[in-house]
């Protein structure tokens, strides 16, 4: 097993290796009774683990990320005279509901998986910009604070939607001046579930 020296799991891409803790609690919610009783309580416990995880008082869940991405997609008005900055170091769940848009533009990475805001494409028309935190191929790291900056000094009115899934095993995400984090807990040793966390001003827009 992972512990005993026998076997290493680095294969965090498809999903961490999951702890007996969390497969017996899985087992126990499936085995579980009263489930209209005990089921909103439950709910709300792992909402609030979310939402501490997040810093952000807005959660919901989905089954993963590609779920959350499509959701938030679903939900957000964009006109037709708008557009959509999708970022081309990001995961395919974060790129493929955007592309349904018209008004499309990629930020390009360079040879290193490197963004650089000078080739931000932003401006007031911009309604969306989907960046990753990291990128799950090269393994880059990018400044989101500093991202989610200057698409705000730009476009006041865009939205910034991050996805969170590479970058929360290694280290602490948050949701901070972006209105969409992402986060997929199968990946941080965790059951097959993701959470988005949601800013009030893009909560309010998605009505």
């Amino acid at each position: 097993g992972a512990l005993d020296g026998t076997w290493a799991f680095f294969e965090n891409a498809g999903g961490s290796q999951v702890p007996r803790v969390v497969t017996e609690a899985c087992r126990d919610a499936l085995d579980a009774r009263w489930r209209d009783d005990l089921g909103a309580k439950h709910r709300e416990a792992a909402r609030r683990v979310a939402q501490d995880l997040l810093k952000a008082d807005l959660v919901f869940f989905a089954a993963n990320a590609t779920a959350a991405f499509a959701a938030i997609s679903a939900a957000v008005p964009v006109g037709a005279d708008e557009n959509v900055v999708i970022a081309d170091a990001s995961h395919e769940a974060n790129r493929e509901p955007w592309l349904a848009f018209r008004n499309v533009r990629t930020w390009p990475c360079d040879v290193n998986g490197s963004l650089d805001l000078e080739t931000l494409p932003v401006d007031a028309s911009t309604k969306v910009v989907a960046i990753p935190a990291a990128s799950n191929a090269s393994g880059a790291v990018y400044d989101v604070a500093a991202v989610v900056k200057a698409c705000k000094q730009r476009a006041p009115r865009a939205f910034v939607v991050v996805d969170g899934v590479a970058f929360a095993p290694h280290r602490p995400p948050a949701l901070g001046d972006a209105d969409a984090y992402v986060v997929a807990f199968h990946k941080c040793f965790g059951p097959h579930l993701a959470a988005c966390a949601v800013s009030p001003r893009l909560a309010k827009a998605c009505g």
